[in-house]
Order: C-alpha cells, then structure tokens, then sequence
C-alpha cells in the first residue's frame, strides 16, 4: 500500500510539474529563442529518462532496496535545492478560480481549445501522438532487441540509448534549421522521417545466433542499419515535436497557458495509455509481429499527418516556404534582429518576384 501511494504522490507532482516547466519558458524566453529552450527541455527529459532506466535496471538486478530507497531520496532532495533557482514568474491569471473537479476542468479547457484555439488543441494532438508513437516503440524495443535482432540486455541499453540521442539531437539540430524561429514547417517534415525510417526499421531482422549477440556481434551482423533508423526516427521525431511545443506556448492566451499544458499532459497520458493497450491487442490478439507493428505505427503516421495537416493547412504551407527557402532559392538570413517582434514594421522588396511572398512570409 506505501508503494501505491508513493506512486501515486509521484503522479501528482508530475501533474503539477509538467505545466509549470513548459508555460514558464515564454515568460522568460523570447520568441526567438522558445525552440531553442523547448528543445533543451525535451534533450534533458529524454536523456533523464534513459539515465534513470540504466541506473534503475541495475540497481533493481542488485537486489540492494536500501540502495534503491537512498538514491531515490538523494535524487528527491537534489531536484528540490535545483527548483529554487527557478526565476520567479508572475502569475497571468490573478482572479482564476480553482474547480476542483478534474473531470469537469479538464472537459471546460478541452471545450475552450476546442471552440477558440482549434489550432492549439490539433497541436496538442500532435503531441500526444508522437508520445503514443514513442511509448509503442519503447515499450517493445526490449523484445525486439531479444527476438527480432537477438541482442544481449547491452544491445537494449545501446538501442535505448540512440533512441534517446536521436530525440536531442533532432531537438537541437530543429533549432538551428528553424532559424531560432517557431518553424512550424517543420513539422511535416518530421512527419515525413518518422515515417520513412519507421518502415525501414520494420524490415530489419538479425539470424538467430543460438547465443544472443553482445555489442560487437551485433554490429558485425548488421545491426548497424538498426542502429541508424531508430536514431533518424526519433531525430525526425524531435523535429516534430518541438515546435508543436513553443507553437503550443506562443498561440495560447497568456492566462490559459498552464492549463492548455495541463490538458496537453492529459492527452498525452491517455494516448500512452492507448498505446500500451494498442501494442497489446496488435501482438496478441491480431498476431502481429513486432515488425509488422513497427510497420503498422509507420503508416498510421501517415494518415494521421494528412489529416492534421488537411485540418491546419498552415503547417503543410510552411512547410513548402521552408524547403523553398532552405533547397532552391537557399536564402540567408543577415540582421534579423532589426524586425521587432512585437508592433509596425516596414518590409520592402528589392526586386519584383512572385516567390518574394512566400519569402517574407
């Protein structure tokens, strides 16, 4: 009963964490520099995830609990001296009356989104599906190291440990290509990668060796090419991801911000759900594969983009700008600073070009 109830107690921090570390970031960041900080956030996430997996999994084979309840302490104490050096952060919301009732809150704001912020709302589902993607693929990446490639528990750490690098890398490589800018063009773009590198993940299988590989044979019998598509599905994943998150941050009201993070958490948390009981249903009650889950996810993807984007044409025309901007036309940015972010500003052309539209745009 203890351990439930310090899960549970964990959960709720969360619940109260989660929307306050990503509606602080616009009160202290520009919007010039929002991707950037969103893309530190989920590099840090990520890497804390894997961190806490490694060191958790072998503390648990030590079969050592007063190691295990010391650090978790220790790790408790370290994350509580770090939250006081937090800026503060006025609240946006002085008169904002708390409705106790989760249900009914979370219903009022999901209403709201739904009725006055579509396109956050179809953000926030964005969101949500890359955690639905990422959960299913971690979820079974264990197995798949064990039964489809033949890995040793290593091979799995390895594997996890690209996952992870390839989500910061793709976070902080998506700032650079954005042009410290919320570049939603992006998003498709990421879309596309996931996809593509989804699918040829889902073609790979290693012969069973009698022995599972350790590191070495692993990569000596092709596990390479594994290596690079879990290590582009998730870079692509970071582009995709990251700016869903500042767009989130800098289309929301400033008093509705913490909230819409709120109800993002919540969707999040119910797509991981649903992902744990879609592999479930795939695997056992289909017979499906794991490649051909993997598969399955890759083109889901697909329909899913299309329908987002066909829902938010904003994203897919951005999307076209950049790659004009970043292939044909390769346009330089010099001075951008001079444009303000905020109030009247005069942009002249200095020749006649129907592309130009799409440039300054």
């Amino acid at each position: 009963i203890g351990l439930f109830a310090a899960l549970l107690l964990m959960g709720t921090q969360s619940a109260f964490f989660g929307p306050s570390k990503y509606a602080i970031l616009p009160t202290h960041l520009r919007d010039s520099e929002l991707v950037g900080g969103n893309a530190q956030l989920e590099m840090s996430t990520f890497a804390a995830i894997l961190l806490g997996t490694i060191v958790g999994g072998a503390l648990a084979a030590t079969e050592r609990r007063d190691l295990v309840g010391t650090l978790c302490v220790l790790v408790a104490i370290a994350g509580l001296i770090t939250s006081w050096r937090i800026p503060r952060a006025p609240s946006s919301a002085q008169g904002l009356q708390i409705d106790w009732n989760p249900l009914r809150a979370s219903m009022a704001i999901f209403r709201h989104a739904l009725n006055h912020h579509y396109s956050v709302l179809l953000s926030i589902m964005g969101i949500s599906w890359f955690w639905l993607l990422g959960s299913a693929y971690l979820t079974q990446l264990a197995n798949y190291t064990a039964n489809v490639v033949h890995g040793n528990p290593a091979v799995t750490t390895l594997l996890l440990g690209c996952f992870t690098a390839g989500i910061g890398l793709g976070a902080l490589l998506c700032d650079r290509m954005s042009g410290h800018k919320i570049e939603i063009g992006l998003v498709p773009f990421g879309a596309l990668g996931i996809s593509l590198f989804g699918i040829h993940l889902s073609t790979h299988s290693l012969a069973d060796p009698g022995v599972p590989y350790d590191i070495a044979a692993f990569l000596a019998a092709g596990g390479t090419s594994v290596i690079i598509d879990i290590i582009g599905l998730t870079l692509f994943g970071g582009f995709f991801i990251v700016p869903l998150y500042a767009f989130v941050q800098q289309q929301s009201p400033d008093d509705q911000l913490a909230r819409m993070i709120a109800l993002n958490n919540i969707i999040n948390a119910g797509f991981m759900v649903l992902a744990a009981l879609f592999g479930a249903a795939m695997l056992q009650l289909a017979g499906l594969s794991i490649p051909e889950l993997f598969l399955t996810l890759a083109i889901m993807n697909v329909a899913v983009s299309i329908f987002v984007f066909k829902q938010v044409p904003l994203f897919a025309a951005r999307f076209f700008i950049w790659l004009l901007s970043h292939s044909i036309y390769r346009v330089k940015h010099i001075d951008l600073y001079h444009i303000p972010d905020e109030g009247p500003a005069l942009l002249t052309c200095n020749h006649v070009s129907f592309v130009d539209t799409l440039l300054l745009n």
